[in-house]
Parts: structure tokens; sequence; C-alpha cells
């Protein structure tokens, strides 16, 4: 739900989104038309397009907006939570799934206006009437964004809109207008430009990064190695993504050591999280991946300075949290990167060692987990257990273990129920410097 005046979200480029827009709109209006569904390749505009509805529809009298971001971690029970958070009521988590789903049926039927609910980020079917969301063309209308068509056939959705990858016009003139005013792009600067937006193959979520890495930069000798980096950088990914992260990892390789680390952090958080910019600096600070300051107000200012570094090349995005606190946030795929290099599944090079992590996100009716220890290895730098479910399961530790972790310095469990750690569980745990 959209708290003030509604902001213009992000350009649209393309004629493919501005016809999508024109084809969903009458169906936004149609009185018999309840459920929409936006599908296309991550990092091709789905949530943009999204955005430019809400905006278009918060113009409107008529109608009250709810925006949800589902994510790969879905349960019924958190999609429920994230809808009453929207909707602005509490749910128990004592209470039975279907004794939740009639409250907020209930809010549901009790607004007065036009309810339009954007669902972003759908990765699995699931049953609309089992989460309380009443469909009805006069009360209460679905928009979804997903990956997948299937998923938008199998919730019955009734229009279906495919996004499209940008034409060559098209995606130069999107990278021109992230890139700025600055370099002026002429001759065989402007030929080796070019050259450097055909290999993101007019995927937006890839010029863009492409354009926030090369923002500022006037030596035709960077630009062309940029472009030889870009070619020779290959992965053998999902052939679908491929060419995202390739460049996504192309533009991680552009930090420095310092602004890697910081970034590799942000990957601990669960997905499509707000993540405080304040509470994330305080980890650098703690985790020690930051220069030494000689006060924490200079601490603050290195860690501010690294995040505006980590947002202008668009490998994070600036938000906000419910209490209107400065965020970041982390797009789907720059974070599937980030745990694709954490667990030694990339082909990057680091100045050192590359950080290995263990990132779980628990749930889905695992009330208790009980941590494998074969996870558990030598070389781990950070682990983090987080539950996207309520009530928290319950982590289980094996008695008398005591995992051989010398290089661990950061252990996140903050939102999971731990009943007992036996003495022995840190024994070896002898760089920990963040317990949480």
């Amino acid at each position: 739900d959209n708290i003030g005046e509604p902001c213009l979200p992000t350009k649209l480029f393309g004629v493919k989104f501005d016809e999508a827009l024109k084809r969903i709109w009458p169906c936004l209006v149609a009185d018999d038309i309840s459920s929409i569904g936006i599908y296309g390749m991550g990092g091709v505009g789905k949530t943009t397009l999204a955005r430019h509805i809400e905006y278009h529809l918060l113009e409107k009298n008529n109608y009250r907006v709810l925006w949800v971001t589902v994510s790969q971690d879905f349960s019924v029970t958190s999609l429920q939570d994230k809808i009453a958070n929207v909707l602005d009521i509490n749910l128990s988590s004592r209470d039975e799934e279907d004794a939740r789903a009639r409250i907020l049926r209930d809010a549901f039927r009790k607004m007065l206006k036009l309810i339009v609910l954007i669902l972003d980020d759908v990765w699995e079917e699931f049953c609309l009437d089992r989460v309380g969301i009443p469909l009805h063309p006069n009360k209460c209308r679905l928009i979804l964004t997903t990956r997948s068509l299937e998923v938008c056939n199998r919730i019955q959705c009734q229009r279906k809109f495919a996004l499209q990858t940008l034409d060559t016009g098209e995606a130069w003139d999107l990278f021109k207008y992230k890139l700025g005013s600055e370099p002026l792009l002429q001759g065989d600067l402007e030929s080796i430009a070019k050259s450097i937006v055909e290999e993101c193959d007019g995927l937006p979520l890839g010029i863009i990064t492409v354009a926030g890495s090369m923002r500022g930069v006037t030596d035709i000798c960077e630009w062309r190695n940029a472009l030889e980096q870009l070619k020779t950088c290959s992965i053998g990914y999902h052939e679908m993504e491929r060419d995202v992260f390739r460049i996504l990892e192309w533009s991680f390789n552009r930090l420095n050591k310092c602004e890697k680390n910081c970034f590799l952090y942000c990957c601990l958080y669960p997905e499509d999280s707000d993540i405080s910019r304040e509470k994330l600096i305080d980890l650098f600070i703690w985790a020690e991946l930051m220069p030494k300051r000689d006060s924490r107000p200079k601490e603050f200012d290195e860690g501010h300075t690294i995040l505006n570094k980590l947002i202008k090349v668009c490998l994070l995005e600036e938000t906000k949290d419910f209490g209107r606190s400065d965020c970041v946030k982390m797009h789907d795929l720059v974070r599937d990167m980030a745990l694709r290099i954490t667990n030694g599944k990339s082909n990057l090079q680091m100045n050192g060692d590359v950080p290995r992590f263990l990132v779980q996100s628990i749930g889905k009716g695992n009330s208790k987990v009980t941590l494998e220890q074969g996870e558990w290895t030598e070389d781990l730098h950070a682990v983090s257990f987080h539950s996207f479910s309520a009530p928290h399961p319950e982590i289980k530790v094996p008695p008398a273990w005591s995992p051989n972790c010398p290089k661990l310095s950061t252990l996140l469990l903050s939102d999971v129920s731990i009943e007992e750690i036996p003495d022995s569980f840190f024994r070896h745990m002898c760089g920990l410097k963040v317990l949480n």
C-alpha cells in the first residue's frame, strides 16, 4: 500500500512496453475481468511495468492498490502475513490457515474502494481462496508478475501478457538514458558502446547494470577493455538467464575488494527484503569488511559511500521500509548471482579468497530443522538462516558437535527458534566477530 503521493516509476523504454500498458489498461476497467498475469524472463521489466500500472491506478480515486512481493520463499502463511501487513490488520500466528483466510476475506469485503492486489514475483501456483483473496471484478482484482506462463495458467489468469526483450534501437536509448550526459558518445567510443549494448541482448536489467558500471568513464581504453571483458566473461548457467548473470558478474568484477565483500554480505538477508542501511553498515563494521576509521561517524560515512557506489552501479536498489527508513534491496537475480559466487559455483576470481557463505531459508512445513554437519566446511566465512513462515521453525543443533569453521566471522540466526546450543558448538569458531 502506498504512503503519501505516488512516485513516478522508472521510465518505460520500448514499443512493446507501451503496447503492453495500452493492452492491459482496458482489462482493468472491463466489467468481467478479475485476474491478469504478466510473464517473462528475469530482468525483462515485469516489475517496472507493474509499477507503472500501480502509478496510473493511484491517480484514480476509486481504486486502492495493494503491492505485495511474493518471491521464491513462498508459503501460504507468509503470503497471508504480507497481505495483512498492507491491509494494516493483525493476523495471529497461532490461528489456523483457514481462520486467517477468513479474516483476510472479511477485510477485503469491507473495503469501500475497488481493490487491485498486485502480487509481484510469483514462482508457483497457489489457491487464492486458501490464502483469503476473494476475486470479484467489482471488489477485488488481481495482477501478478511471474517468470512462467504455466503459473499464469494454473492460477487461472483471465488475461495473460508476455514481456519481450528490447530491440536494438530501444536498447541503445535505454543505455544512453541510464548512462546520463557524461561522457558524450561519439565516433569510435559510440561504436564500442553500441557493441557493449549488443552483448546485453536487449535485456533491460543487463543494460541498466552495464550503464551504471560505465557511468562517468571517458577513456576509450577503458571502454575497449570493458567490451573485451564482457565478451570473455562466459558462464554456463540456465540458457534463459545466462546473459544477465554474465553481465552482473562483469559489473561485480569492476568493484574493488572492499566493495565486493560488502555487496556479497547483502545476500545474507532474505530474498526481496528491504535491508536497513544502518543495520547493514553496522554489519560491515562488526565483520571488519571496511578499512578501520578512528570514529564511528567516519565508519558510517565510509559505509554509506560504499552503499551509494553499489546503488550507482545498479547492483543494489534504493528503497524504504514500512517505517520509511532508508533501505537497500537486491533484485532477485542479483542476489542469485551473489549466492552463486559465495557457494563457489561461479568462475569469478577475487583478490585473495572468495568468501564462502551458507545461506538457508527454512519453512514450508519444516517445524524442526537439524543442522547438516556436512555443510559446515572449513572455508565458511558467514552463515545465515532465516525463516519465511510463522511461527518460526525450531533449529536443532546436534549434541556435542564442534563444527570446524576457523574462518567463520558472521553467524546470523535471528528469526529462527533455537532451544539449546551446546558449549562445544563454538569451540573451533575462533574467528567469530558477529553473532545474532
